[in-house]
């Protein structure tokens, strides 16, 4: 009797392990909702500096992103058991020095038709149940505007990381109770106004930015920060605790070092 009840147990031990390992693969709309890094494609590793990704918008059914080159845009079909449908990919037509990513990743996702899981903040993308070919992990992630108060030390504008040898390091500090933005661009104090759209989880943007009119031998960073901080439409926060801002297409302008 002992022994019959050992096999039942193996026996449904051994059922159980698919569909445990299904439940960890699954996704739901919440879980891809958002934008993704485009980390390997049939598994080649991505190194463009262009910093290609994918953004799923569940709540529009759409998918969108940029290629390295171009912007992408689609439609997009979710169902629960983990299937993907996206439809016909449309892009801009600007012309690059490199246009093999952009068709590359444009091909791929046209045969995409599963998602699942791939680890933390990591999703894969599958043409069929076997390999994935495309994985992709968590762009960044959102909390809410009162978590930017304080401090914040400018460490990239356009992608360009800021030399420490600066006379006086860029810094902004965010005021989001009185909704100011106050700071220095590495030469001149500068004074704005910050905004938040409601209906965007991740809204910001800078109003009436001025700055004093001190001459300094590097104009080109300051010039360079308040072009940045006038385009700036939402943020996020990086893997590493830094805060980005992006412009309304999607593009990082500025990414920020909390000063403690």
């Amino acid at each position: 009797m002992k022994a019959k009840k050992m096999y039942l147990s193996v026996f449904l031990g051994v059922l159980l392990l698919p569909s445990c390992k299904t439940a960890r693969d699954m996704v739901s709309e919440n879980d891809i909702c958002g934008e993704w890094n485009v980390v390997e494609i049939q598994g080649e590793p991505v190194r463009a500096q262009s910093n290609p990704f994918i953004g799923f918008d569940t709540k529009k059914g759409r998918v969108y992103g940029y290629s390295g080159c171009n912007r992408i845009m689609g439609s997009l079909d979710l169902s629960r058991d983990n299937k993907i449908e996206l439809g016909h990919m449309a892009s801009t037509l600007m012309a690059c020095p490199d246009m093999e990513l952009e068709g590359k990743l444009i091909e791929v996702l046209s045969t995409v038709k599963n998602v699942k899981r791939a680890g933390k903040n990591k999703i894969a993308l599958y043409a069929s149940d076997k390999e994935p070919v495309m994985l992709l992990s968590k762009r960044f992630s959102v909390v809410p505007l009162s978590g930017l108060e304080g401090e914040w030390n400018i460490v990239k504008v356009y992608g360009d990381t800021l030399s420490t040898d600066l006379e006086m390091r860029p810094s902004v500090k965010l005021d989001i109770a009185d909704g100011r933005i106050s700071g220095n661009s590495g030469c001149n104090r500068i004074t704005g106004e910050l905004r938040s759209d409601e209906t965007v989880g991740n809204s910001i943007s800078f109003h009436s930015v001025a700055a004093t009119r001190m001459m300094c031998p590097d104009m080109e960073t300051e010039k360079n920060i308040l072009s940045a901080l006038n385009s700036v439409r939402t943020y996020g926060i990086l893997e590493n605790g830094n805060l980005v801002f992006f412009t309304a297409g999607g593009a990082v302008v500025l990414e920020l070092k909390r000063n403690k």
